[in-house]
């Protein structure tokens, strides 16, 4: 019989726009902390949430190995 896991669950942080600079900013703070992944807004998902091509979507990152998430 196979083997199920639960997946983890971890937190997500609202921010209108300074996902990314707050998580730099946390991750200067703690040891053991590091940004995982960026994903951008691109042409038309910018347009379309009418935010700056380029800007941070959404934030994966550790703070002394508790992974979040940070959410423009």
């Amino acid at each position: 019989m196979a083997s199920l896991t639960t997946p983890r669950l971890y937190p997500c942080i609202m921010f209108d726009t300074q996902a990314e600079p707050a998580a730099e900013f946390y991750c200067s703070l703690l040891p053991n902390s590091t940004i995982d992944s960026v994903s951008r807004y691109t042409g038309a998902s910018a347009q379309m949430a009418g935010m700056p091509e380029g800007t941070a979507m959404g934030v994966l990152f550790r703070l002394d190995g508790q992974q979040l998430m940070g959410l423009n």
